[in-house]
């Protein structure tokens, strides 16, 4: 008999948006979380200002008012200095010294494979897209 391959093709626009609705759930977790921690402590840090930064606040609107209010300090190498909501994003090697979690906001592997090397030595840096297999 014959094998019908036709089941196996697949498209590629719902492979991308099902990639992207992971990605949307995921940085909502991450909302979730810095909520949290605001509630808990009053303060959380957000480390990488770029992309994914931006989908994140997109998507949680409530994060700007966050930022603007200073409940989320944001910390990028490059940018530092700069300014969003009213806020100056603080340089990253300003994150050992700030008495509270911080958050890696980037969710390329390679990147934050990267921020975790930076960071190793840091006690307050928590990347919540980590999977073992990295």
């Amino acid at each position: 008999g014959q094998i019908c391959i036709s089941t196996l093709k697949f498209n590629t626009a719902d492979v991308i948006c099902h990639y992207q609705a992971q990605c949307r759930a995921l940085r909502s977790q991450l909302a979730n979380v810095l909520r949290e921690k605001i509630n808990q402590q009053g303060k959380v840090g957000l480390w990488g200002i770029g992309a994914d930064f931006y989908n994140l606040i997109n998507e949680n609107t409530d994060l700007n008012k966050h930022i603007s209010q200073g409940d989320i300090v944001l910390f990028d190498y490059i940018l530092k200095d700069k300014e969003i909501q009213s806020q100056r994003i603080l340089c990253s090697s300003n994150i050992p010294t700030f008495n509270y979690n911080v958050f890696m906001s980037p969710m390329l592997a390679e990147t934050r494979i990267k921020m975790r090397a930076i960071s190793r030595d840091w006690h307050n840096v928590i990347d919540c897209y980590f999977k073992e297999n990295e």
